[in-house]
C-alpha cells in the first residue's frame, strides 16, 4: 500500500480511519488472526460472508461456528504459521457463492510473523463462466464425435459400394 510521505502532517488515528474507510467502500473480506489463531480484526465484507460479530473478537477461531466449506480454516492458518507459506484455496458458502481464499503470515514491521491475513474474493461469476464452458466444451465435444461416427458409416457404405463396383 502507498502511504503519505513522512511529515505530511497525518496521524495514525486518522489513517487507521481512512484504511478503514478503504475497506468498507472496497467490499473487500478480510480478517486478521494473532499466532494463537485469535480473532484480531475484520472487515465489514467478512462480518457478512463469515457470519461474524463484534463479540467475535477475542475468540479463537476454533470456537466459530464454520462459515464455509473446505478445508478448516484453521488447519490451513497452523499450517501458514509453520511453514510461512501462502495457501490459497476455493471455498464455498451455505448460500452457494464461491470465494477464493487465502491465507498468507501476517509479518510485524520487523518481519517477524505474528499471525495470519484471511482474504476471501468471491469468484462465483467466474466459477459458473468456467462452468458454462466446461459444459459448452462437452457438448461440442459429443457433438462432433457423433458427425465422425456418421462420416465414418458413410466412408464403409461408400467404400463397400466402391468394392462391388470394381466387381
Amino acid at each position: 500500500m502507498t502511504r503519505a510521505p513522512a511529515g505530511s502532517g497525518r496521524n495514525p488515528e486518522a489513517a487507521g480511519r481512512e484504511l478503514l474507510s478503504l475497506f468498507q467502500g472496497a467490499g473487500i473480506s478480510a480478517l486478521l488472526l494473532d499466532a494463537g489463531l485469535v480473532l484480531r480484526c475484520f472487515t465489514p465484507a467478512a462480518a457478512t460472508t463469515m457470519s461474524l460479530r463484534p463479540d467475535d473478537l477475542g475468540r479463537p477461531v476454533t470456537d466459530l461456528p464454520p462459515a464455509l466449506a473446505g478445508e478448516p480454516l484453521a488447519n490451513q492458518a497452523r499450517s501458514v504459521l509453520e511453514h510461512r507459506q501462502v495457501i490459497q484455496d476455493e471455498v464455498q458458502a451455505p448460500d452457494g457463492r464461491w470465494f477464493l481464499r487465502r491465507i498468507l503470515p501476517h509479518r510485524t514491521p520487523r518481519n517477524r510473523v505474528d499471525g495470519v491475513i484471511v482474504t476471501l474474493t468471491d469468484i462465483t461469476g467466474t466459477k459458473c463462466a468456467a462452468e458454462a464452458a466446461l459444459a459448452q466444451m462437452k457438448a461440442l465435444a459429443a457433438t462432433l464425435e457423433a458427425r465422425v461416427a456418421e462420416r465414418t458409416r458413410e466412408l464403409g457404405a461408400l467404400a463397400g459400394a466402391l468394392s462391388l463396383a470394381e466387381d
